[in-house]
């Protein structure tokens, strides 16, 4: 089971950089899948998106561009599923100028009740403050301000058998 804790954090030039770069990473998925489906008739898979985008200089975690590649072929998914149902379905195809920045795995340090996330080669890292290392970090913004959502395991007790 998760939870999530919110922390706000005010408008900065360095987080609109990363929300941009995000939707730049983003807007770059949808183009080329579109591109590749319109001119050769079929759908790249996940993993060669992901080769393809490895080499490209974005100023990102390599793991932070790996869930913004995943987070559309979730989305892709979904539209092959609905499509069964409804054949008048449209897949998703908008590509945002700002895109929400989920950090996975490697791209978070936790040390002394402090988390640093990394955002790749020669770019500063972005410092919270918490008492537990989360499984995954989420920027997004909302409202004029950034919101840092920090997703935890928490531990549930086993079910008793009940008579």
């Amino acid at each position: 089971m998760y939870t999530t804790k919110k922390v706000k954090c005010d408008k900065t030039p360095e987080l609109d950089m990363l929300a941009h770069e995000s939707g730049r990473v983003y807007c770059k998925v949808v183009s080329l899948l579109w591109k590749v489906k319109r001119k050769k008739g079929f759908w790249l898979s996940q993993g060669a998106v992901q080769k393809y985008m490895r080499l490209r200089g974005y100023n990102l975690h390599s793991q932070t561009i790996q869930a913004i590649i995943q987070s559309y072929f979730d989305s892709l998914k979904s539209y092959f599923r609905a499509v069964q149902s409804n054949p008048d379905a449209k897949p998703p195809k908008r590509t945002p100028h700002f895109y929400k920045v989920r950090w996975i795995q490697n791209g978070i340090t936790f040390k002394d009740g402090v988390i640093r996330l990394s955002n790749g080669t020669g770019n500063q890292p972005i410092i919270l403050k918490s008492d537990v290392k989360p499984v995954y970090v989420e920027m997004y913004f909302q409202r004029g301000s950034y919101y840092f959502s920090l997703v935890y395991k928490v531990h549930t007790p086993p079910k008793r058998e009940t008579g």
